[in-house]
């Protein structure tokens, strides 16, 4: 996919050849090449992603070597990471494209020549080249824990492992995971989130009879409670994965990073298990980070720059109707005491504020709204000032070297869209490509009664130390949700939403 093409016309291309590299992971499967799967599911993935990151790398090794070819993609990498934000626009009635489209597709041109040039410098003849195996296998070590490619289409269902001090691809069949029963589970999953009242609740027996005709399996009166779907994904996915792992519970609980696709994209890995009385859960196992590819996940261990903590909070809850936004500010400011904190509330917190500030902090909370647009999902915004936006593309724009932890308390900040699920196009996603190396996002729409809970413990867990470490999110979030469940009056669509990204 060229770099000529905005991001927007990438996600629409996207749209038709979405299920391409699932199909051809399960085909490497089925042919027993692991190897080539890995490369394939970890190339196949968060493709747009990748591409806004390769205009990022640093090249203070190819200045030394050569000079002039690194100061001229520099400037072309520049050019073309400012544009590919840019929305071209053809005037109504004509076919003449704009002169500012016309030099992107000539800086594009002209970058893809530059890098075969680097290409034939002596030692960078793996320049911007995908990872192989081997190297996706021996980087893993820097994340402390096993990351799951997890694949499921109409032809096999499976899991491929990669694990810290392993120097094979480890591959574990999901036999359980019918691919017809996944898509059902999903849509009838997404509907018990709407809180329609009226519907039928359906068993996974009955959906299991149903689904050999999907027409009857998604009609509109049918649902799926929350105990159900995450009862079908500890038997069918999470369970045969952990077990595959040799991983039982303990008070010690490892780190996992879960890289899903298509359907299973949308639902909460994190929290599968069954929840009636001594039932098993993952909670009790792991402790759940998402990535979409382990190489994006790896771009979260780069070298980091050792500069001063600051805090930002970002929070609008009069214009916004959150009055526990005002409540989360609050607590984060009392954990925060030692720290240098600034804050940007109300009518203050516009779009050029909030960036601004973005750029001097290494950590950022947002209390507001949150929007995923399933439609356009460089349009997913969080809403701020005056009900303006920053946007998905907004966000992507930055380039946040200070950057640590964002935590976005708002609603769909990390949801994706159907079209094209395994692009995770949502906010989250986007804060990790702006330079944070550890996200909290949301998978629906949050309770504004119980995020300040949840803020509440996070940040205890973060800024009980001198020293506030990032890399400690993911813990402080499993035991934030631990104990929101325990709370009275909280169901599973209070605690289940809340998620991690990256290291």
């Amino acid at each position: 996919m060229s770099f000529g093409m905005s991001i927007q016309m990438r996600y629409q291309s996207l749209r038709w050849s979405a299920h391409l590299p699932s199909d051809a992971v399960s085909y490497a499967i089925d042919q027993e090449l692991y190897d080539q799967a890995l490369v394939w599911a970890d190339q196949g993935r968060s493709i747009i992603w990748g591409q806004v990151l390769q205009l990022r790398l640093p090249l203070a090794e190819l200045h030394r070597v050569e000079p002039r070819l690194a100061e001229r993609l520099v400037q072309l990498t520049s050019d073309l990471d400012g544009a590919q934000t840019t929305k071209f626009e053809v005037a109504s009635g004509s076919d003449i494209l704009p002169d500012n489209f016309l030099q992107h597709l000539n800086n594009a041109t002209e970058w893809t020549g530059l890098i075969e040039e680097v290409r034939r410098v002596p030692g960078f003849n793996r320049f911007l080249r995908p990872k192989t195996s081997a190297e996706i296998l021996s980087a893993i070590n820097a994340l402390g824990g096993p990351v799951i490619y997890l694949n499921a289409n109409r032809y096999s269902s499976d899991a491929l492992a990669i694990v810290p001090g392993l120097d094979e691809v480890l591959h574990i069949p999901l036999h359980d995971l019918d691919f017809q029963l996944l898509k059902a589970v999903q849509i009838l999953f997404r509907r018990s989130l709407s809180g329609t009242r009226g519907r039928e609740e359906i068993t996974l027996d009955r959906i299991g009879k149903l689904v050999k005709d999907p027409g009857d399996a998604i009609a509109p009166h049918l649902q799926l409670s929350f105990p159900n779907v995450l009862r079908f994904l500890w038997e069918r996915v999470v369970k045969p994965v952990l077990d595959g792992l040799a991983i039982s519970s303990s008070a010690d609980l490892p780190r996992i990073w879960w890289c899903p696709s298509g359907p299973l994209s949308s639902l909460p890995l994190h929290a599968a298990g069954r929840y009636e009385q001594f039932g098993d859960n993952i909670l009790d196992y792991v402790i759940s980070s998402y990535a979409s590819t382990a190489s994006i996940a790896l771009h979260a261990t780069r070298p980091e720059s050792h500069q001063g903590f600051r805090l930002l909070a970002v929070a609008n809850p009069k214009g916004c109707g959150l009055p526990g936004t005002e409540r989360e500010l609050e607590i984060i400011r009392n954990h925060a005491t030692e720290y240098e904190m600034a804050e940007i509330v109300g009518e203050d917190a516009t779009v050029e504020a909030v960036r601004r500030e973005m750029e001097k902090a290494s950590w950022v909370h947002f209390a507001c709204h949150g929007v995923q647009d399933t439609g356009d999902p460089t349009e997913s915004a969080l809403i701020l000032a005056n009900r303006t936006r920053l946007t998905l593309l907004e966000i992507t724009k930055l380039s946040l070297p200070k950057a640590q932890f964002a935590f976005l308390s708002a609603c769909q900040t990390a949801k994706g869209t159907d079209k094209t699920p395994d692009e995770f196009a949502h906010l989250a996603s986007g804060m990790l490509v702006a330079g944070y190396r550890s996200v909290i996002g949301t998978m629906w729409q949050i309770s504004d009664e119980y995020a300040p809970f949840v803020a509440d413990r996070v940040y205890k867990r973060l800024l009980e130390t001198p020293q506030p470490d990032y890399r400690r999110s993911a813990y402080a979030l499993n035991e934030a949700v631990r104990a929101l469940r325990k709370e009275p009056g909280v169901g599973f669509r209070h605690w289940v939403p809340f998620i991690h990204f990256g290291v």
